[in-house]
């Protein structure tokens, strides 16, 4: 069952890729867009060998499923004849829980050329042998057109392929129609050089290529606004940076309530100490050995209300209230929103509590692959950390209150994610972070960089996300109230779990097909049916409806290529006395459509979610099964 469905955001690291005693012959990194968007990058290398070629590729992007935002990867590698046609393939998806593994063989020797492809996904191991036409080959979309440059481009010639269809890891027939060399603008891109129609799987796609064989840009006319372009020079040295600011690593520990942390003591190895800032108001170092840094982390929940007053103008406390290439507390726009939000309040605690809850409510969160400066926010207020960081130092800065940016990492979902906050100067350096609408950040908040520039810490940041390693040793966390009596678990037909103070009962005909800590997938005795529930934490103050029309638009984007029908409305209703949103769609996959019902329940920092998934023709007939389930659930 895959445990991580929607894909809404973007994850990019930098590819390291080499091959031994081969000729590099093209090196190439494409960002995905949509509507100027970045949703994705891939990076790409062509090898000159002994015997063809050999071909990798790398795709990154980042999952943000039920409040979590997790690496997704998927990698491709190939060895390819003097012909550019697929003789091995291997990829690795991480999209599916575990990952999936393809790999791919064929033998254009025998009379009868063969295919052979084993799957090994969330369906189990399967193994495909396919007899092509003889003198037939297997081609990979993104080298055939190298073969077309080699063998001479001719433009208004139509090419039929045997292509890999990389969704569904059959051979499927494509074809390609070149037209002229010319000047062509690409959703407002220019370029000179080739295009051509390619057509595979049911799918028009335009590819715009150089003389030889190296692909540009592409786009889908059935999805105006997506693009893939490639980026080179200045614009790929600047995105190393971005890539590596956005880096993620799994957790040794999976803790069920991270921002209700209070204590922690986290081990820091693979960096340099003196390179880094591991101490704040909330951080202190205990040790350090060879083993790393061992830190403890306290939750600061003390006041400084009454310390300093508006504005504080200490000389040496410049820096920290000027404007770089990101933070801009000059723009008048800013000015004037500082003053409106704070309306005469001159208590520069209270200020920053303000400023942080207006920031927290005025940016809608969506991962950003380049940081935003302060205008850019304010003409699209959407972002991530990154956004909500450099918006509050421009509003914090226009109301006198000296700040800074600090960058480390913060738990989430089981995985440790970069992540960009801020430092306000109120006789101390206090730690805030407006993206969690924290002014008392929790203890799974791991401090490494601070700076007064945004510019100039993601210079510095880079060697340390590279090599940087956590281990949780010790956690406390904040426990509202005991469920004495319950455990967490499956007992009979019904999930209980305490951290999330929830349960819910499945009917009789249906069973459990996985079950994990916060979150579980059952289907019912036909395999026809499943329902998935998902409990994780978010920032408290998410808007539920927001949230499902942010869920909405992921899946839309997870299924491009797909027909999508969105849901005519979202419904409010209670469960359990409690708020619930709920939002239904179907999805057209080849002839069949699946019809989906999302149903979201948000209680302070805790948010349930429970997706069923059938057949549409077959909602009838478990409709009753599903309600049966909500009306099962009980919160504690």
């Amino acid at each position: 069952m895959v445990k991580k469905l929607l894909i809404t955001a973007l994850l990019m690291i930098c590819l390291a890729l080499g091959v031994s005693g081969a000729e590099l012959m093209d090196q190439s990194t494409f960002v995905m867009e949509e509507y100027s968007v970045p949703i994705g990058i891939v990076n790409q290398e062509l090898y000159r060998t002994e015997t063809g070629y050999e071909f990798k590729a790398e795709l990154v992007m980042m999952v943000e499923f039920l409040g979590a935002q997790q690496a997704i990867r998927g990698y491709e590698e190939m060895v390819l004849d003097e012909d550019f046609a697929i003789v091995s393939y291997t990829a690795l998806s991480e999209i599916t829980d575990p990952p999936a593994v393809y790999e791919i063989t064929a033998d254009y020797s025998l009379a009868e050329p063969e295919v052979t492809i084993r799957a090994a996904d969330m369906y189990g191991v399967t193994t495909e042998t396919y007899v092509l036409e003889p003198g037939e080959k297997l081609y990979y979309v993104d080298t055939v057109f190298y073969k077309l440059a080699a063998e001479g481009l001719v433009p208004g010639s139509e090419h039929e392929f045997l292509l890999l269809d990389t969704n569904e890891y059959i051979p499927t027939y494509g074809y390609v129609v070149i037209s002229e060399e010319g000047t062509y603008d690409v959703l407002g891109y220019e370029f000179q050089g080739y295009a051509a129609l390619l057509h595979e799987s049911g799918v028009d796609m335009y590819i715009y290529f150089d003389e030889s064989g190296a692909m540009h840009y592409n786009t889908l006319p059935d999805f105006p606004g997506m693009l893939a372009r490639r980026v080179d020079g200045a614009e790929l040295d600047e995105l190393e940076y971005y890539t590596v600011s956005l880096r993620t690593q799994e957790a040794n520990l999976l803790i069920s309530h991270p921002v209700r942390s209070i204590y922690s003591q986290i081990l820091i190895s693979g960096v340099d100490p003196d390179a880094v800032q591991l101490e704040d108001n909330r951080q202190q170092i205990i040790s350090s050995t060879d083993a790393g840094v061992l830190v403890s982390i306290s939750k600061d929940n003390r006041s400084f209300r009454g310390k300093y007053t508006l504005p504080i103008a200490e000389p040496e406390l410049a820096p920290y209230l000027g404007a770089d290439r990101y933070i801009d507390p000059n723009l008048d726009e800013i000015q004037m929103l500082s003053a409106g939000i704070l309306a005469g309040e001159k208590d520069a605690w209270t200020a920053v509590q303000q400023l942080v809850d207006w920031v927290f409510g005025y940016i809608q969160g969506n991962l950003t692959m380049r940081t935003k400066t302060t205008a850019q926010i304010i003409a699209d207020p959407a972002g991530d950390c990154n956004e909500y960081a450099v918006l509050f130092a421009s509003l914090a800065r226009a109301a006198g209150i000296p700040t800074r940016v600090a960058e480390g990492y913060r738990y989430q979902g089981g995985y440790w994610a970069a992540h960009m906050w801020n430092e306000v100067w109120l006789g101390e350096w206090i730690a805030v972070d407006p993206s969690h609408r924290q002014t008392a950040p929790d203890a799974l908040l791991v401090k490494f960089l601070d700076d007064a520039s945004v510019a100039d810490i993601q210079v510095r940041h880079v060697p340390v996300f590279l090599s940087a390693n956590l281990a949780i040793k010790q956690v406390d966390i904040f426990s509202r109230k005991s469920l004495i009596g319950l455990e967490t678990g499956v007992m009979d037909q019904t999930y209980t779990n305490t951290d999330f103070a929830f349960s819910i009962t499945i009917p009789d005909q249906w069973g459990f097909s996985e079950v994990y800590d916060q979150s579980f997938a059952a289907v019912d005795a036909s395999q026809l049916a499943n329902v998935v529930v998902e409990l994780y934490t978010l920032p408290a103050g998410i808007d539920p409806y927001w949230l499902m029309e942010a869920q909405i638009e992921a899946v839309a984007a997870a299924f491009t290529g797909y027909e999508f029908y969105a849901p005519e409305e979202i419904a409010v209703f209670t469960i359990d006395g409690r708020d619930a949103v709920a939002a239904s769609w179907g999805i057209g996959i080849d002839d069949m459509m699946l019809y989906q019902e999302m149903v979201l329940v948000i209680i302070d920092d805790m948010c349930y979610n429970i997706i069923f998934t059938i057949p549409a023709m077959l909602y009838d007939s478990f409709a009753v099964d599903f309600n049966q389930m909500l009306d099962s659930i009980v919160f504690y």
